[in-house]
């Protein structure tokens, strides 16, 4: 500080004036921040674990995918059960599907459409995204 700017005695006169108070410590609200911070990465990671391929080999489920052609060779919009359970899926009008969180193990589909159906039995792993190919729905009855 130059000398020009220091204080003269005649400011303390009537002694040493109380400094002003000090700004308020940001630490309260860092520490926030940081916390609010972590909990919002805490929330994505476990977004993420649970859309992961990881999480179906700790669940013990996997993946079907294939495709549903009738006897012409045209795809068809077949409806997909997996047998014993409440696992259900739609072939797209193409005929392609995927068939999420099925149980590891020798599931058994049963694949309909418009009075057709066939099952096909597939062996499954966990974790597994298993192509099951080309099924075809072939009419059986006579026609009249």
């Amino acid at each position: 500080m130059p000398l020009v700017d220091s204080p003269d005695l005649e400011d303390y006169s009537e002694g040493i004036k109380t400094q002003a108070k000090e700004p308020k410590s940001r630490t309260g609200s860092v520490r926030l921040f940081i916390g609010i911070l972590a909990v919002v990465l805490i929330i994505l990671g476990i977004l993420n674990y649970t859309q992961s391929h990881h999480l179906a080999l700790v669940t013990g489920r996997g993946t079907l995918t294939g495709l549903v052609l009738n006897e012409k060779g045209d795809g068809v919009p077949a409806e997909i059960t997996v047998f014993g359970t409440n696992i259900k899926g739609r072939a797209d009008e193409n005929g392609m599907f995927t068939i999420s969180n099925v149980p590891k193990g020798n599931p058994t589909l049963t694949i309909g459409y418009e009075g057709q159906a066939v099952q096909h039995s597939v062996a499954l792993s966990a974790g597994e995204i298993l192509d099951i190919g080309t099924i075809r729905l072939v009419t059986t009855a006579l026609p009249q």
